[in-house]
């Protein structure tokens, strides 16, 4: 049986809590392209209704691996309120 594994990348997520740590959207956006030549599979772009600043920079992420086979790219959010129950 052939099993495939899918890399799923939290750099960007992960390396802005360390203390001391933050990237422009330019160092975002290379982080990024850096990642799809090695292949990984998922890129995380961050969480752009932070700010307007990392909407930018998350519409940069994009840009740069825009027809990057792999990675799928990610945009991440968090609901302000319980979505409806479906009936």
């Amino acid at each position: 049986m052939t099993r495939k594994i899918i890399i799923y990348d939290t750099t960007r997520h992960d390396g802005e809590k360390a203390p001391g740590v933050t990237f422009g959207a330019e160092h975002k956006a290379t982080v990024a392209r850096q990642l799809a030549l090695l292949g990984v599979d998922v890129v995380e772009a961050g969480f752009p209704m932070i700010s307007p600043g990392e909407f930018a920079a998350v519409e940069m992420v994009a840009a740069a691996l825009d027809g990057a086979e792999p990675p799928v790219v990610p945009a991440l959010t968090t609901l302000t309120s319980p979505v409806p129950p479906r009936h």
